[in-house]
């Protein structure tokens, strides 16, 4: 059950890295995109190019993943919580 526990916990902190570096890609393609909004093409047409490897999208599914590891993460903390919990009782 100890084992429980710190593979949660590691679990969390990959978690909130994963948001992290998500969140960083978000803010940079942001900046990016900004920049790239002041620049009007000859003809029209928009100036803000394709982010390459997914981009964007690729960035907010990595934090609905990160978010997800997160919660499952705390679940499996809990139960084991739980269940040392109920161990301690048994042998009190």
């Amino acid at each position: 059950m100890i084992s429980a526990l710190g593979s949660a916990a590691s679990g969390i902190r990959a978690g909130f890295a994963m948001l992290d570096r998500a969140a960083a890609d978000i803010a940079r393609s942001s900046l990016d995109q900004a920049g790239a909004a002041d620049i009007r093409p000859v003809g029209g047409g928009s100036a803000a190019a394709p982010l390459e490897g997914g981009g964007l999208a690729e960035s907010l599914v990595s934090t609905i993943i990160a978010r997800h590891t997160v919660a499952v993460n705390a679940g499996v903390m809990h139960r084991a919580d739980q269940a040392l919990g109920s161990l301690i009782d048994v042998l009190a």
